[in-house]
């Protein structure tokens, strides 16, 4: 579909995905190890249609989030993120980081394993507002003003013009 589509499909690792990217990913969170090799040759034969980020205007997309403590902590930058083939090559670690949260070690996840509740307490790294799906929520989509959080199992759209969430089905 991103073939036949590829302006209109963009596609965002995440933390199940990593470990197909990256063999030597941390092994946990669903992985399927008697696929792995399988699933890992499909990633890499079609790795540049994957993201870790997209931008739209003011809006800045990615699986969990962006927080200012895991991009401090490396000193990343957005430019890193777009650069996404030299960074899943050289600084691939840095997206392990999984916090209290989820049942990691750190204070903040990374961009593929941050979840809902470090919005409530860490700061964003960019001014753009963050639209992420990673955690799942049982009702409605989590709404502020910096941050949208969508996985809720349902289609959404995003109205550009007026920053509104419509649509959901």
């Amino acid at each position: 579909f991103k073939d036949d589509f590829p302006d209109k499909v963009i596609l965002l690792l995440g933390n199940h995905d990593m470990h197909y990217v990256r063999t030597d990913f941390m092994d946990c969170s669903r992985l399927n190890y008697a696929q792995r090799q399988e699933m890992h040759d499909l990633y890499m034969n079609n790795i540049g249609s994957f993201q870790i980020i997209y931008e739209e205007e003011n809006y800045l997309f990615s699986h969990a989030g962006i927080y200012k403590a895991w991009m401090d902590k490396y000193a990343l930058t957005l430019d890193d993120l777009r650069d996404y083939r030299n960074f899943l090559k050289n600084r691939w670690e840095t997206l392990e980081d999984c916090s209290y949260y989820r049942g990691g070690w750190n204070k903040v996840g990374s961009c593929v394993w941050a979840d809902v509740y470090e919005s409530l307490k860490n700061e964003l790294y960019t001014d753009k507002k963050q639209i992420v799906g990673h955690s799942q929520l049982k009702e409605d989509p989590y709404i502020t003003d910096t941050i949208s959080y969508l996985d809720v199992r349902q289609c959404f759209m995003l109205d550009t013009e007026t920053g509104e969430i419509n649509g959901l089905i």
